[in-house]
């Protein structure tokens, strides 16, 4: 096969989220006891982790799904804006080796693109935070396309960027994709999605700098 375009995930991927979303999701839960809500005792990093990757809406369904829909609206609006003014702060954080495997990707000719589950907003902070320009090529973020799935975002990526390609990611999410489009997934096992998520992987990564050896291996092939 050969690769040139690689899509990848944001959150669990390449950006280490737990450090911005526990923080920001106590807040937005501490203004709905304020408000005479019940929220659940347990508030870990570890049990908030399950929703990282997945979008606002679907999110709020499960999370707390007998609230009002516009509490969850106005839920979702101030934890993104923690999130963003944690990011403003410095607080976001990076996975070891990713700025040094996005640029030997950028040198090796390849063309590096993001499909996330998150909003604009986040999104347009983490890349100016980041400079993600430098070495990404395209954004793409549910939160644009209604909060649609992912596969149903791809053919905007399809339409813009050279085949073949292959997705990145650590969520069920990222592997429909590949299922949907028939394209290779590279599992990444040090995210937040589960072992069974990452089931039926193309490749399964514990690091993201072992990326760039998985494509060459299959573009040698």
């Amino acid at each position: 096969m050969k690769i040139q375009t690689v899509i990848f995930d944001w959150d669990g991927t390449l950006h280490d989220t737990k450090a911005l979303y526990g923080a920001a999701l106590r807040q937005t839960l501490s203004w709905l006891e304020e408000q005479g809500y019940s929220v659940p005792a347990d508030q870990s990093d570890d049990r908030l982790a399950r929703y990282l990757g997945v979008n606002a809406r679907d999110m709020w369904n499960d999370f707390m799904p007998s609230l009002p829909a516009e509490i969850k609206e106005e839920c979702s609006r101030q934890t993104g804006e923690q999130m963003i003014r944690k990011i403003r702060a410095g607080r976001a954080r990076l996975y070891p080796g990713v700025p040094e495997v996005l640029r030997q990707l950028a040198e090796s000719g390849y063309h590096s693109v993001i499909l996330s589950n998150c909003k604009v907003p986040y999104m347009e902070a983490q890349r100016e935070h980041f400079r993600l320009d430098r070495r990404m090529e395209g954004f793409y973020c549910s939160g644009a396309y209604g909060f649609c799935p992912k596969e149903e975002i791809f053919p905007e990526i399809r339409k813009k960027f050279p085949g073949g390609f292959c997705m990145v990611g650590d969520r069920a999410s990222d592997r429909q994709v590949s299922v949907v489009h028939h394209i290779p997934f590279v599992g990444c096992e040090y995210g937040f999605g589960t072992r069974e998520e990452l089931e039926g992987a193309d490749a399964l990564l514990s690091d993201i700098r072992e990326l760039p050896e998985v494509l060459a291996q299959w573009n040698w092939e």
